[in-house]
């Protein structure tokens, strides 16, 4: 795996666990008094006990969802969890609006509102972490829109804030502290300028969580299995991605497919999270320190609705993964865990070699060029640019072919394998093949020859239009071909290439 996909993140979430707390404790006041100087509560729909309980259930459901996607490629319930929290955030970022419109929104409810908006806003990049809601298009574009939204809105009421825009008689000076004092106090200018870095490096974050969304969304949703249960088992593998700012290889090195991947393709939820529980602290540390109550129970509509949207997505999430084990226990297999952390020198990567199972095919494998360069390794006849004189090849006939195949499944190190968990995904999967005959043509490219067919027109063409992690192609180095095969009932093609 990357470094910046896993371990960078993790790296800068680990940081933000060591300086919060450092950051958050034994604060005290620069502005004016707190207390007695505003005795209003704060609005119950806005930042009532339901909203806060709402608001703290969807931003802990999807970290914890995510931490498990990230050893397990099946649905997770990221999906709709996401699509709750789009519901509850544009419900509060447009309530807040228009309380400002009405000139009705306290100092209070600026601030507390605010943290909680901010919270939600964070938490709507955790799902777009997630295959299921990358191959959601739809979904990636409403959740960009939302998060944009709700951003503009925390920046305009923050600024709105500190120009004293909300005094009133009763709140005449705020002061709270959200990783700097937040306050229309006329705090130190070096207070606001705090706070404005912590907005930029928000703005960052959604820049770069939409860029990735945005990016990869039609790849996942082309490589989605549309088949259910009832496809054969290459169709509910799913296609490969290959043109992602999030690669995966399979365990044999090449592109994985959709089914490969873990339901989590980057750490950067861990990230995403420890600032939304940081919002999320501080608006609690606002309201119980300065002694906010809210303007009416936990039975309001607004609260009531909240905690509907909430508990249902996150019900249906937690009934995803029980299904993940019953679907597992009814069908007699032991519920594995996939481990998604495999570090390797990025320089090896080239001298890996690895079959690609196709599926039943016109083409004559005949057609088939060694030493072709592709950019799918599902789709050797459709080479980047006709290769160089091939190297000689050595050929194979083999009649009455009964073998074993062998195929591994991703896993951490073998010392695991007696762990049941683990079990499904480090044992190996044997299968016997049975055909009338077998043809095996393969070649072993030098040096010279690879870099001189990566030198081809064609090949240098589509490595400059397809800059980042993207840009990866493979050689057609051999391939197997089995004739008149019994695997499953059906022909199959397996083709080799070398990276």
């Amino acid at each position: 795996m990357p470094l910046r996909q896993w371990l960078a993140p993790l790296g800068v979430a680990l940081l933000g666990i060591i300086l919060v707390p450092i950051v958050f404790t034994d604060v005290e006041s620069t502005g004016e008094a707190l207390h007695g100087k505003c005795g209003v509560g704060v609005d119950a729909d806005v930042a009532g006990d339901g909203v806060r309980i709402a608001a703290w259930v969807q931003v802990c459901v999807l970290i914890a969802i995510s931490l498990l996607g990230t050893f397990h490629s099946n649905a997770t319930g990221a999906k709709e969890m996401g699509a709750g929290l789009v519901l509850t955030h544009i419900s509060l970022a447009i309530a807040l609006l228009v309380q400002v419109k009405q000139q009705t929104l306290t100092l209070a409810d600026a601030a507390v509102g605010a943290m909680i908006l901010d919270a939600q806003n964070m938490a709507l990049s955790i799902p777009l972490a997630a295959k299921e809601s990358l191959a959601a298009r739809w979904q990636v574009r409403v959740m960009g829109l939302i998060q944009l939204f709700g951003l503009i809105t925390l920046i305009f009421i923050v600024r709105q804030l500190f120009q004293g825009s909300f005094s009133t008689k009763e709140c005449p000076c705020l002061t709270v502290f959200w990783w700097a004092w937040l306050s229309n106090c006329q705090p130190p200018q070096n207070e606001q300028a705090l706070f404005w870095v912590y907005c930029s490096l928000r703005c960052l974050i959604f820049a770069q969580t939409s860029f990735h969304s945005l990016y990869n969304t039609q790849e996942f949703h082309e490589a989605e299995p549309k088949c259910g249960d009832e496809g054969t088992e290459i169709q509910q593998k799913g296609g490969v991605l290959v043109s992602i700012t999030y690669p995966n290889d399979s365990i044999d090195g090449l592109p994985a497919s959709y089914s490969e991947y873990p339901a989590t393709t980057s750490s950067i939820y861990a990230l995403n999270g420890v600032l939304a529980l940081t919002s999320m602290s501080a608006a609690e540390m606002a309201i119980q320190g300065s002694n906010l109550q809210p303007s009416s129970a936990i039975n309001s509509v607004g609260q009531i609705i909240a905690l509907v949207v909430a508990a249902a997505t996150a019900l249906r999430a937690g009934w995803l993964f029980m299904m993940l084990f019953i679907r597992d226990w009814t069908s007699g297999k032991v519920s594995g865990i996939m481990w998604p952390f495999r570090l390797y020198n990025f320089t090896q990567a080239s001298g890996w070699q690895g079959y690609t199972l196709l599926p039943a095919s016109n083409h004559d494998p005949s057609t088939i060029k060694l030493g072709s360069i592709i950019n799918d390794p599902k789709d050797p006849f459709s080479p980047l640019d006709e290769p160089v004189t091939t190297e000689p090849a050595v050929r194979t006939r083999i009649e009455d072919v009964e073998q074993i195949t062998t195929t591994r499944s991703r896993g951490p190190k073998r010392v695991f394998n007696h762990i049941p968990a683990f079990r499904d995904v480090t044992a190996e999967d044997l299968k016997r093949v049975t055909a009338d005959a077998m043809e095996t043509v393969k070649f072993t490219p030098s040096t010279d020859y690879i870099e001189e067919n990566m030198k081809k027109p064609g090949v240098e063409a589509y490595l400059e239009s397809m800059r980042g992690p993207a840009n990866r192609v493979f050689m057609v180095t051999g391939f197997i071909f089995y004739l008149c095969v019994c695997f499953d009932g059906s022909p199959w093609v397996p083709s080799g290439h070398r990276r």
